[in-house]
């Protein structure tokens, strides 16, 4: 098993595909990436959202994935391969624990540091993994939110700790249950 493998059990793909391209900090041991798949389970990772123009795509993802492989950022990172006429692709760059926020501000202060000053949103997986998205709920899809330049965060929704009024490990658990089924 690979640790990308490791780091993101619930993937069919987790090599460079089609959609998708990786990288992970490679000062990980399996205590850390036990550690993080622990806080997977609970519905404590999540990710920064960084959009660049399709045109600085290649050069913005060389310097995230050279951050990532260097241990300046999160456990892993990840860019979307699709263009989509009209938006722009995004970059992922994932953190232990969205409730950390000296870990969220040291990626976020990295991400600066690396030439990434538009407004950043910050996301939880676990709402991802609900389908919490722009447009699709009355509640805003990103939990922080970083002001253009800005190094410090401001968070979106009052109840980060509950998504739609329920709990991240009862999510989990129910989606557990369904994939039994």
């Amino acid at each position: 098993m690979t640790v990308l493998s490791m780091l993101n059990p619930h993937a069919e793909v987790v090599e460079d595909n089609e959609y998708w391209r990786y990288a992970i900090n490679t000062s990980l041991n399996t205590n850390d990436v036990l550690n993080i798949n622990q806080l997977r389970t609970r519905g404590m990772s999540g990710k920064w959202l960084v959009f660049v123009p399709a045109a600085q795509l290649e050069a913005a993802w060389e310097h995230v994935k050279a951050a990532t492989e260097e241990s300046l950022l999160g456990p892993s990172s990840k860019a979307s391969r699709r263009v989509i006429p009209g938006r722009d692709p995004v970059m992922c760059v994932y953190t232990r624990d969205w409730s950390d926020p000296g870990d969220l501000t040291r990626v976020l202060a990295e991400l600066r540091r690396l030439g990434f000053g538009s407004h950043l949103s910050y996301k939880e997986d676990i709402a991802t993994h609900v389908r919490l998205y722009k447009g699709t709920t009355k509640y805003p899809a990103s939990l922080y939110v970083a002001a253009a330049g800005a190094t410090t965060f401001t968070q979106r929704r009052p109840d980060a700790a509950t998504i739609h009024g329920v709990k991240p490990a009862d999510i989990i658990a129910q989606v557990e249950t369904e994939d039994d089924d």
